[in-house]
């Protein structure tokens, strides 16, 4: 991914918008914050289009750098580019463009109304034990904190002591809505989660794990990233990036 100064970001939308006839601008409040940002949303080939794109290139969590992104050789054009996050508990920090929440627990959220898409997060974990867990939780839809949906990973070595699903919580109570395979292992894990009429599908790596439909929870108002992880420190659960299309 290469990454393009700020300071060559107006300079190079707007020999965009001069050659382009099929560009054109649109205000959006793309941090949910009240304020009209500029963004130009593109309908061509060489755009990569997001409702909600977060690579943690700036290392940062709050005061974001708006930096333009490219993806291979396309502009990344997102109505919601690098949110502003808030922490719920521990200290998340973010490395080399990574998130990390391995402490104990880690949490972050973003306001968020989507409620269709197809959500994708990229995430690794250094180790895996058999005596102690790393827990991932994936709120991509949240309406409050007793409704939302989640996809869970409980993961130790052995699969009988580990756990995966996406889940849904109604009124406090939870229900695993889909079971997924088992994470017993380190590694680097992609992980998408689509929702479209109340359908949803969950894919690990490419390969869909199943289909529900289910409409319990609505609407949405934050996406929340969180990790439990001081049972085993060298577990270094952390996320790539996270987008919505």
């Amino acid at each position: 991914m290469t990454y393009i100064p700020p300071e060559k970001i107006w300079e190079l939308t707007r020999q965009k918008l001069e050659t382009e006839t099929d560009y054109k601008i649109k205000p959006y409040d793309d941090d949910l914050n009240g304020k009209i940002d500029l963004a130009v949303m593109p309908f061509t080939s060489e755009a990569e289009l997001y409702e909600f794109y977060d690579d943690f290139g700036d290392n940062k969590l709050s005061e974001r750098v708006k930096e333009l992104v490219m993806v291979g050789s396309k502009v990344v054009f997102a109505r919601v580019f690098r949110p502003e996050w808030t922490t719920v508990s521990g200290s998340p920090s973010v490395s080399s463009g990574w998130l990390y929440l391995d402490g104990d627990p880690e949490e972050v959220k973003t306001s968020s109304d989507i409620m269709e898409g197809s959500w994708e997060a990229k995430w690794a974990i250094d180790a895996v034990t058999e005596a102690d867990p790393v827990i991932n939780h994936m709120v991509f839809i949240l309406k409050d904190s007793d409704n939302y949906y989640e996809v869970y990973y409980y993961m130790k070595s052995v699969a009988d002591y580990s756990e995966a699903n996406l889940k849904k919580v109604v009124g406090g109570s939870a229900t695993a809505l889909i079971n997924l395979p088992k994470i017993t292992s380190a590694g680097t894990y992609v992980t998408k989660m689509t929702r479209y009429a109340g359908n949803f599908e969950v894919f690990l790596n490419g390969v869909s794990q199943g289909t529900c439909s289910d409409t319990d929870v609505s609407p949405c108002n934050e996406i929340h990233l969180k990790g439990e992880g001081a049972y085993n420190p060298t577990g270094k659960l952390r996320f790539d990036y996270l987008y919505v299309r």
